[in-house]
């Protein structure tokens, strides 16, 4: 049973509401706190019932949703909540799905293999990437895909051919990799240095740029056009971007005062995502408009220090 008030269109159309009621994080470093909002009390508007039980979270598309079920299944679902189609997936699918432009979507297999759907889902080709991935494949700039695992990375063409494969120190199995606002991918490690969080940044073509170390630690982290957008244990925001070839922090918003564990979702629009954390006390809601901000005076501190020398992954 499929009801909106417990999937994907519910958590944005929520904060989709909160985007036009203005609640957008401007120069103060306040963040707005909502209340007296019960998510599971919300009425949906339709309800559709589907085969197999949904095995993640629904992959957003331009005619709504994909969803990954038991059976080797995947199926397509309209914003009016109609069964679009069902199709056989050639392996049983991890629960990790990605949308790629032009309604394209890679699938995690087991077995160590990932295939690409397009709109229809038909399956355009399977690829046997050598380790199981932990992340949903990351699309590229280019058509391309990355597949991140426990250890290794790789990357996949649009064609489905492997254009390389790496070993990488282990990497965070509770921060995705994301990519940066030059299209290189920022891995988080899994290893802390000096109780802080460390990244290693590498280009489409497999190559290490540089080894970030972080002045904390980071709880959650989302991409954007204007760079990765982090938050820390402190309750801090920062904009992680990659100017003039180094990662370098654009701007920080202290006093945000999230938990433990932010989720980060884009709003629709260019810049702005939502960021989101859960506690005790309830769910705590803003967005970030990531160019609303300009860069910190030289005497703030910088969430990112020089970068280190280059080292072999």
């Amino acid at each position: 049973m499929y009801k909106k008030r417990y999937n994907l269109r519910l958590f944005l159309t929520f904060f989709a509401s909160l985007l036009f009621s203005g609640l957008l994080f401007g120069q103060e470093p306040e963040a707005s706190l909502l209340s007296d909002i019960d998510l599971g009390a919300a009425q949906y508007n339709w309800l559709s019932v589907k085969s197999g039980k949904s095995l993640c979270r629904p992959a957003r598309t331009s005619y709504g949703w994909l969803d990954l079920t038991d059976g080797k299944m995947a199926s397509a679902i309209s914003e009016s909540g109609k069964i679009l189609w069902q199709k056989g997936l050639p392996y049983t699918p991890l629960p990790l799905i990605s949308a790629a432009p032009g309604d394209f979507s890679y699938v995690a297999l087991r077995n160590k293999k990932a295939c690409l759907l397009n709109h229809s889902g038909l399956v355009l080709w399977q690829r046997d990437i050598g380790f199981e991935p932990t992340w949903p494949l990351l699309p590229g700039r280019d058509g391309r895909a990355f597949a991140f695992g426990k250890t290794e990375a790789a990357c996949l063409g649009i064609n489905g051919i492997l254009k390389w494969r790496l070993k990488t120190e282990p990497l965070s199995l509770s921060l995705a990799p994301v990519q940066a606002n030059d299209g290189s991918l920022l891995m988080f490690l899994e290893a802390m240095t000096d109780g802080k969080t460390a990244a290693l940044r590498f280009s489409p073509f497999g190559e290490l740029l540089e080894r970030i170390v972080f002045a904390g630690k980071v709880v959650g982290a989302a991409a954007s056009e204007d760079g990765a957008l982090l938050a820390f244990d402190d309750g801090s925001l920062g904009l992680c971007a990659v100017i003039n070839g180094e990662a370098k922090s654009k701007w920080v918003i202290k006093g945000a005062a999230f938990g433990a564990k932010v989720l980060f979702e884009e709003c629709g629009s260019p810049g702005k995502i939502a960021a989101a954390s859960c506690s005790g006390g309830g769910t705590r809601v803003a967005l970030v408009d990531t160019k609303k901000f300009s860069p910190p005076p030289p005497t703030a501190r910088q969430f990112i220090p020089a970068p280190e020398k280059k080292s072999a992954a």
